[in-house]
């Protein structure tokens, strides 16, 4: 894989193909891809684990996830890997767990150039960052998986070289029309990227003068728990950073979810557009509610109080996009997907009802102490 063979042609991975836990790894023209590819001796520059619709990968601005559809190579410039035997549904849980634990870590371009020598000289590794490939390796190891020798310290060459991965065929595809406009729309996962650092590099800070170290967006909340006396200040760089509005963004960049005469009037609508946009809400409300249920764990602070709301929006949210779904489905003639919409959309409101009656209950016991 080398970055100059990858020609003015623009492919990306084939979702149809990948399974949660892939191995992707990739190369580029950059400096820093050139440079990583020198130093560690491989094919490959950079490491990423897919994830059920996404990337967790760490780059130069830290951990975090990549929508797979913006994500672009030339050709021959990316190869997909798998576990052999696959991973079960717990080794793969672990995996996504490791991986979203770390999210917000600081990515170090030292270790990723210097991989080989820190391992071959037996210096001990910082793990307080990220650089790709170990961060692949350490998510495997975590669940009792060893793909390299030393998960530590790893090129995305030795990932390639792992006896436990395989090749996938047909895991990356040329990039169509459709794949192209969508590259041209604002990217909010990385919006979202940015917002998150927006507050997490003043908390990092905050942490640092009373002695915590603070790397990823959990060891923020677990500093804020830890620490209650500093929960209206960081509470207020969330606010700031418009971390909290967000989700708001996807009603202007994709208006269609929310307007059943957009969604109509789509020059995409059909049966699969329909049903591509039921499985992904599926996914987001699966992954809303385990957050949920993660936070009714923290203590009642302004910092938790913030995030629970933020999910409980994003799920009110959804719920608005499988009314929309449902109503489309409807008048389009689409039985079976009208009839899936509405089961999901009658799930998520009576638990949104449920969840509004407890928040009720809770506000009326507090304001009775």
């Amino acid at each position: 894989m080398r970055g100059n063979r990858g020609g003015s042609e623009r492919y990306l991975l084939n979702l149809d193909v990948l399974r949660p836990g892939d191995v992707v790894l990739s190369t580029s023209d950059a400096l820093i891809s050139r440079l990583i590819r020198l130093f560690t001796a491989s094919g490959y520059s950079h490491a990423m684990v897919y994830l059920d619709h996404s990337l967790i990968h760490a780059d130069g601005g830290g951990v975090f996830s990549l929508n797979p559809q913006r994500k672009f190579f030339g050709r021959s410039q990316a190869a997909v890997f798998r576990l052999r035997p696959e991973l079960d549904e717990v080794a793969a849980q672990a995996v996504s767990n490791y991986c979203r634990s770390k999210v917000g870590s600081l990515y170090s371009v030292p270790h990723a150039l210097m991989v080989g020598l820190l391992k071959i000289v037996g210096r001990r590794p910082s793990h307080h960052r990220q650089f790709c490939s170990r961060l692949v390796a350490q998510a495997y190891s975590c669940a009792g998986i060893r793909l390299v020798r030393n998960p530590d310290y790893c090129s995305p060459g030795a990932l390639a070289r792992s006896k436990k991965l395989v090749r996938v065929e047909n895991a990356i595809r040329a990039a169509n029309e459709s794949d192209l406009r969508l590259a041209s729309t604002t990217d909010q996962v990385l919006e979202n990227q940015r917002r998150t650092f927006a507050w997490l590099r003043p908390v990092r800070a905050m942490a640092a003068r009373r002695g915590v170290r603070v790397d990823t967006v959990n060891d923020a909340f677990a500093f804020v728990e830890s620490h209650p006396s500093v929960d209206r200040e960081v509470a207020h760089s969330i606010e700031e950073s418009g971390y909290l509005t967000h989700y708001l963004a996807d009603e202007q960049a994709n208006p269609y979810r929310y307007k059943p005469e957009v969604f109509w009037g789509h020059p995409e609508c059909s049966p699969g557009m329909v049903r591509t946009e039921l499985e992904m809400n599926r996914r987001e409300v699966t992954r809303v509610k385990n957050r949920i249920l993660h936070l009714a764990k923290r203590p009642q602070l302004l910092v938790f109080d913030h995030e629970r709301e933020l999910h409980r929006n994003r799920l009110r949210q959804i719920a608005t996009r499988l009314r929309v779904l449902m109503l489309v489905s409807g008048k389009c003639g689409y039985i079976d997907l009208a009839d899936d919409s509405l089961r999901e959309y009658s799930i998520l409101k009576g638990e949104l009802d449920r969840m509004k009656a407890v928040r009720a209950l809770v506000d009326f016991d507090t304001s009775t102490e």
